[in-house]
């Protein structure tokens, strides 16, 4: 069995204390981290496969996972997968 854990600021483009200027206004976008976890197993059978759970945002966090000047898209909210990974 393997397990997966940690941060993974790749995937959801972490903003540093970037200022925005909008409206003769500066607004600061705060940092943030989010945590996903996963875990598999791999099954030797006739035919090999792995079973697989992942959890992304673990903690449900709000973010900014992109800006520009006029707005502000929200990051993923906290997110499921069960799979089956095939080897053939």
């Amino acid at each position: 069995m393997e397990s997966d854990r940690g941060a993974f600021p790749q995937r959801h483009r972490p903003l540093r204390r970037t200022v925005l200027r909008q409206r003769r206004q500066q607004r600061a976008i705060p940092d943030y981290a989010a945590f996903d976890l996963g875990a598999s197993y791999a099954v030797q059978a006739r035919m090999p496969f792995n079973v697989f759970f992942n959890i992304d945002n673990v903690a449900d966090r709000k973010y900014a996972s992109s800006f520009s000047a006029a707005t502000l898209a929200p990051g993923a909210p906290r997110s499921y997968r069960v799979g089956l990974q095939f080897d053939f």
